[in-house]
């Protein structure tokens, strides 16, 4: 049996708005994209990230970017 592969770059895991913060598994390059939108920072292991969103962007449109990317145009 083949060994499952990644199907996506990104996967919310949870998305906390009334603190302003999502967790997520992105892969690097995908984490990096995200940080025009807050702090963006490594936890628990290396490809899974707690991104604070600034608060002068709405969290629900940072949220809905961050589940379509990736996706097909």
């Amino acid at each position: 049996m083949k060994a499952p592969v990644m199907q996506r770059e990104v996967a919310i895991t949870a998305a906390l708005a009334d603190q302003n913060i999502i967790y997520l598994y992105a892969t690097p390059d995908a984490a990096s994209d995200f940080q025009r939108f807050g702090q963006v920072e490594p936890w628990a292991h290396p490809d899974y990230y707690q991104i604070t969103v600034d608060a002068r962007y709405d969290f629900a449109e940072v949220v809905a970017y961050i589940k379509s990317y990736g996706a097909a145009a």
